[in-house]
């Protein structure tokens, strides 16, 4: 996606400059300063943790998966359209489908 490295899952989604611009966005939004995790189980687990309470931390899920699918979606587009992208426009469209 971002052309630097071959796009292995956890490039792709973590450690891609689009990706990890994406993820700040996604903090920033929230409210949140933190370190992204390297590895997506723990990334999730950490995201997971920025709300303690129950229905918050089905919310932080429910983001996490959007982001997550949406920069599958946006790296497609990329692949097949031969276009780029936006982190910001991968970011809103994400907070778009969260909240639809």
């Amino acid at each position: 996606m971002c052309g630097e490295k071959e796009d292995i899952l956890i490039h792709l989604f973590l450690n891609c400059k689009i990706a990890k611009t994406v993820w700040n966005l996604c903090y920033i939004g929230i409210g949140k300063v933190i370190v992204l995790h390297f590895e997506p189980k723990q990334h999730l687990r950490q995201f997971n943790i920025l709300r303690l309470y129950k229905v918050g931390n089905r919310a932080c899920k429910c983001i996490w998966i959007t982001i997550t699918r949406q920069i599958w979606k946006q790296m497609n587009i990329i692949l097949f359209r031969n276009t780029t992208i936006d982190p910001l426009e991968i970011f809103k469209l994400a907070q778009v489908k969260t909240w639809s």
